[in-house]
């Protein structure tokens, strides 16, 4: 690991991935958060894979720095930081009882939901049902019968690697309490502790480069 992450406009997905091939996702990060919290813990190494969901921008800061400038001063990052892993944790103990609890329909609108609520201005992401059914931990038939029931509702649309988003509100209307539940846990840590228009000032001083995101693999060991 070189260097940790500050998403801006792209959305990366943490992964944990099973013996037998089977994937789910246990966490989304877009601007609200960074990745390479293992870093900040201590830790050089991790089982957990990332990879770009959205491509976008994304601020990047040298590891070496990023230790030096953050993890060992007085940096106001820290507590920002903290507070970000502990709804984190949070969030992945909803997503494990709404894993559990509730249907695939549900969590499909909960996963899209949580998307569009990162990228407020964005319709339009790049789609693939084998990638969903990771990120949801089903198989690829069990995500075509979910997502061609929402585009038979006229909720969403998609063909060609894109998905389209036509009714947010009909989708946020269809998902299970777990999106209330995590969309408030995020919003309570942005408004206790998150300054979006400071932060970027802080990273350009503190040795961050603004970089482009695409569609690859973002290891975080």
């Amino acid at each position: 690991m070189k260097y940790v992450w500050f998403p801006h406009d792209a959305i990366a997905s943490t992964v944990q991935s099973m013996s037998d091939g089977l994937t789910i996702e246990v966490g989304m990060t877009g601007i609200e958060g960074m990745v390479g919290i293992s870093a900040w813990l201590g830790m050089r190494t991790t089982s957990l894979r990332c990879f770009i969901q959205v491509p976008g921008q994304a601020s990047r800061m040298r590891l070496d720095l990023f230790r030096r400038e953050v993890c060992e001063q007085p940096s106001p990052l820290n507590g920002l930081i903290a507070s970000y892993i502990h709804t984190s944790m949070a969030i992945m103990a909803q997503k494990a009882a709404c894993n559990c609890l509730h249907d695939v329909n549900q969590r499909l609108c909960r996963w899209l939901s949580m998307m569009a609520e990162r990228l407020p201005e964005k319709d339009t992401f790049p789609f693939r049902q084998e990638f969903l059914a990771y990120m949801l931990g089903v198989h690829r038939p069990t995500v075509s019968v979910a997502a061609e029931g929402l585009q038979r509702q006229g909720l969403i649309r998609y063909s060609r690697g894109h998905l389209q988003l036509l009714d947010r509100e009909g989708l946020r209307a269809r998902c299970c309490e777990c999106y209330e539940v995590i969309s408030r846990q995020i919003h309570q840590m942005l408004a206790a502790s998150l300054d979006l228009e400071n932060r970027g000032a802080a990273f350009a001083n503190r040795g961050c480069t603004r970089r482009r995101s695409g569609k690859v693999k973002m290891p975080i060991r």
